[in-house]
């Protein structure tokens, strides 16, 4: 048999996956349209507006949009629709919201309400999956429901979380680059950090340890934690020694003493200008890390590892010393502590401008995000 031609090969790869999209999308819009034809147009609406209050809860679990939900359910419920289909999401996406609110009962409770009204439906099998503890029990319940629906975003999602929660980072990356496109905007918008720290851990070296790897997959570091990823990733200046780096809180007191942390005066008056903290008091090592504090400690050690300490006035001396510049970082002034440190780098692309412009100084930096700039530091 002669071998197929590459421009063919890649055709009917495209064809296949163009076949696969519209399956997936052709199955979702079979669920809302049974769902239409049984209970109407408006109960279907209904359900994809409780779906796209609740979903953005489970990364953002603010009490008052909480509340909003939990009545916004209960204005359903009063409805008294009677369809098995719309009863059993009622319950499911009230079950989601009952695991938020920390109501575990009441979620079992519901999910198996979800179960009894309609066997196999997704919103009920996710809630299924969440309410089990076990992660590794929790990913092979998710198998077998997408067994069952091959091509169902949310259940893609579940999967990505939970091989999140496993550390199997590639194979999140992957399950939520398949979820994305099958699902509303909304769940990207949601859960599209999540995918992004997958991504920068996915070559994370085997060999760190399981500190470094909780750490690593956090959303926001305290000053404590990112000391002790320095530590490990071999990021302290080079006059520190071993006796001084045992135990995180010394570790950040030495640090602070020597400048590679700034102190309370080195952030200004404006915590809004420069990504400062608002009480006048000590930075302490359970502060959460910012990006001004990253850049103001990632360009002391950079200077460091240089033996050239003029790096840390480097930009000030420039932009102050001709009259009419301004600083080339909107959000960062001239007279703002760590100008030198945020221009410095960014010049060295050691951190990147968020949005391409702007270096948002007060944004907290993930346990990811601070392994990279270490890294890119040396």
């Amino acid at each position: 048999m002669r071998p197929m031609r590459p421009a063919l090969r890649a055709l009917r790869i495209l064809t296949a996956a163009i076949a696969v999209m519209t399956l997936a999308a052709s199955c979702a819009s079979l669920q809302k349209d049974l769902l239409a034809t049984s209970a109407g147009d408006e109960a279907a609406a209904d359900i994809d507006s409780l779906e796209r209050e609740i979903v953005p809860l489970d990364v953002s679990p603010d009490p008052e949009k909480i509340s909003q939900a939990r009545e916004r359910v209960r204005s359903l419920e009063r409805k008294g629709i009677k369809d098995a289909s719309f009863e059993a999401r009622l319950a499911a996406w009230s079950g989601r919201l009952s695991l938020i609110e920390g109501k575990r009962s009441e979620a079992e409770r519901l999910a198996a309400r979800s179960r009894e009204l309609l066997p196999g439906d997704v919103p009920g099998m996710v809630l299924s999956a969440r309410l089990e503890r076990d992660r590794e029990k929790r990913l092979a319940a998710i198998e077998r429901s997408l067994a069952i629906e091959p091509s169902s975003g949310a259940l893609l999602v579940e999967k990505a979380q939970t091989l999140f929660e496993l550390r199997r980072y590639r194979e999140t990356v992957a399950a939520f680059d398949a979820a994305f496109p099958l699902l509303p905007g909304f769940y990207e918008v949601t859960w599209g950090a999540t995918r992004d720290r997958a991504w920068t851990l996915r070559d994370l070296d085997p060999a760190v340890s399981d500190r470094q790897r909780e750490l690593a997959a956090k959303a926001s570091l305290s000053w404590r934690e990112a000391m002790e990823i320095a530590h490990e990733s071999g990021g302290l200046p080079k006059g520190i020694s071993a006796q001084e780096a045992r135990g995180s809180d010394r570790l950040f007191t030495q640090l602070v003493a020597k400048s590679f942390i700034p102190r309370m005066s080195d952030y200004g008056d404006s915590p809004s200008r420069v990504g400062g903290l608002a009480a006048p008091r000590p930075l302490e090592s359970s502060d959460t890390l910012d990006r001004a504090g990253a850049a103001w400690f990632l360009w002391h050690l950079f200077a460091d590892r240089r033996d050239d300490p003029s790096l840390l006035t480097r930009y000030s001396a420039k932009y102050r010393s001709r009259a009419g510049l301004t600083s080339p970082i909107p959000d960062v002034a001239l007279d703002a502590p760590c100008f030198d440190s945020a221009l410095g780098v960014v010049e060295r692309e050691i951190m990147a401008l968020p949005d391409g412009i702007n270096f948002r100084p007060s944004l907290q930096v993930s346990g990811a995000e601070f392994i990279g700039m270490i890294e890119r530091c040396k």
